[in-house]
């Protein structure tokens, strides 16, 4: 599904999304410095949490990142409004993220 970062925006916009910050799960949605998830972070002023790469869904409900399920190489960028993003460390921790 193909959707722009306006029409994103706009959707969470509606929906009122509390305070805290958020979790895109899109693939690639943090794989480069203007990515998706940036554009989100900027128009909403909220933090975002992306994957770099393709996200898996495991049976358990872990989520990991990388270009197949079982090559787990990718990670999770923090977008922050109007700044750069930080790659979250290679970690069990940040590449296989608990379900909410």
């Amino acid at each position: 599904m193909n959707l722009s970062h306006r029409s994103l925006v706009a959707y969470l916009k509606k929906l009122q999304p509390g305070k805290g910050s958020i979790r895109l799960i899109a693939c690639e949605a943090g794989s480069s410095v203007d990515a998706l998830a940036q554009h989100v972070a900027n128009k909403l002023g909220k933090d975002v949490l992306a994957p770099t790469d393709q996200v898996w869904i495991r049976q358990d409900g872990r989520l990991t990142v990388g270009p197949t399920k079982d090559a787990v190489t990718g990670g999770w960028k923090e977008f922050r409004p109007g700044a750069k993003a930080v790659l979250k460390k290679a970690s069990p921790e940040t590449n296989a993220l608990q379900p909410m």
